[in-house]
């Protein structure tokens, strides 16, 4: 199996069901505003989503709809973080706590029934039902509304595309896409945006400070404001975000960012109340001194960036499916370590930036697989993939930890304790978790784990 860098956690190809878009009168349920409720799809109780009916919401009004995506199915992450929004713009928001990585039947299942359900219940506006995924959630959103002409909009957030082929048809989606500066996801978003850019499709990119997350209340609400188009102005915290923006854009360009800020301002140009602010920055910024070396230095790291990741998928494949192929491929790993923190010495350069997104593309490759293994009881893939994940461990999780489950599967009780012994070296594995945690402890035993604790 060939893992392909645009969509490297997601590859499916998605079957979605037929959507019945005809609509009994069905009143609205007595929700108050201005709360975030757990609601459930009145067809089939199995789909639930977080609703949010913004603040002032009246029944006999149409308001825009936005349904969000998250990768594990957090349904009410997004909904409470972004709630300001719909209270500014007066859109309704809901969740879906199905939608989840992995999963794409289920995940399309779950928008067309949380789709019907509001529509059954709610007054929307049909011209404003817009979808908003990160991760592996936006990639489903962009896939579920190639497919569905009923979806008029998409907030993609640390993610594009499920496939290379997405949006090829003559159909044309305002397609907002958001990510950090130090998201593994970086350059392929850049990328989508100049493929749009060429097609003269709608789209924007709006960049932030950060990695691979559900991006800042103002950064979405940035989005939000380009796609209602309608002459809405800005809310407070949208002006106050793109302030700091415009902001941003001149101390780049003083700190000799520049193709960064000059991209930055070329998109909110798109952005009706602030277009002649970041027009004048952008041509600033075009005519500087030195600004066709910064944008080669960028685009230079970007495909070397490209290339690092395409390689890490091609190793990373060949170590997880050919058999015995760990202790061949340990080499290889520690290469990729040390080029990584090659990039990491000049702090001032595009080379420090993108050493990050590699580090988080390359352990987020590893986990990601690791408990898609571990769910499947393909204890060996999994284990393999911990391993390779010791070599950009970053805090956030425990290689050895998940080493000794994972051997614990196999089962190879040796190997575990192995593992086990190392992970509790660091202190952050606490005695009340390998108890409660069935793999360990049926191979292990209260008696061997109480003795593990009590020699620390």
């Amino acid at each position: 199996m060939l893992i392909f860098r645009q969509h490297i956690f997601y590859l499916f190809r998605l079957t979605v069901i037929f959507l019945s878009f005809f609509r009994s009168t069905v009143g609205a349920q007595a929700l108050q505003a201005d709360s975030v409720y757990r609601s459930y799809v009145s067809s089939d109780s199995n789909f639930q989503y977080s609703l949010y009916l913004p603040a002032g919401y009246k029944r006999v009004e149409k308001y825009p709809l936005i349904i969000f995506l998250d990768p594990a199915a957090r349904g009410d992450l997004p909904v409470n973080k972004y709630r300001g929004i719909a209270d500014e713009y007066g859109i309704i928001f809901a969740g879906s706590y199905t939608s989840r990585n992995f999963d794409p039947s289920a995940s399309a299942r779950s928008i067309a029934a949380i789709y019907d359900d509001l529509l059954s219940k709610y007054a929307i506006d049909t011209s404003r039902i817009w979808l908003a995924g990160f991760s592996g959630g936006a990639r489903m959103a962009t896939s579920f509304a190639e497919n569905y002409s009923e979806i008029k909009g998409l907030i993609a957030c640390g993610a594009g595309f499920a496939g290379e082929k997405t949006f090829a048809t003559q159909r044309s989606i305002p397609f907002a896409g958001i990510v950090g500066n130090i998201d593994m996801n970086y350059e392929e978003m850049l990328g989508i945006n100049e493929d749009l850019e060429a097609s003269a499709k709608r789209n924007i990119l709006i960049l932030f400070n950060g990695g691979h997350q559900w991006p800042p209340p103002g950064y979405f609400g940035i989005a939000v404001c380009w796609l209602m188009k309608k002459g809405e102005a800005p809310g407070e915290m949208v002006q106050g975000t793109c302030s700091k923006v415009l902001q941003s854009i001149a101390d780049d360009k003083d700190s000799g960012w520049l193709y960064p800020a000059w991209l930055m301002a070329r998109e909110l140009r798109k952005i009706t109340a602030f277009d002649s602010r970041s027009d004048s920055q952008q041509q600033l910024i075009g005519s500087t001194k030195g600004f066709k070396q910064d944008q080669h230095s960028f685009l230079s790291v970007l495909n070397e960036e490209r290339k690092y990741m395409d390689e890490f998928s091609i190793e990373f494949n060949k170590t997880i499916f050919t058999p015995d192929a760990k202790a061949d491929s340990e080499n290889i790993w520690v290469e990729k370590a040390a080029a990584i923190n090659k990039m990491r010495k000049d702090k001032k350069s595009y080379s420090f930036l993108s050493a990050g997104r590699c580090l988080d593309f390359s352990w987020r490759v590893c986990i990601e697989y690791y408990f898609q293994f571990m769910g499947l009881k393909q204890y060996r893939q999994a284990y393999k993939a911990a391993f390779v994940s010791s070599f950009f461990e970053t805090g956030e999780n425990n290689p050895e930890y998940l080493m000794a489950r994972a051997a614990a599967g196999f089962p190879d009780r040796k190997l575990c304790l192995k593992h086990l012994r190392v992970a509790l070296k660091t202190g952050k594995v606490q005695k009340e978790r390998v108890i409660n945690d069935p793999l360990l402890f049926d191979i292990i035993g209260k008696d061997t784990i109480d003795k593990l604790f009590a020699d620390q």
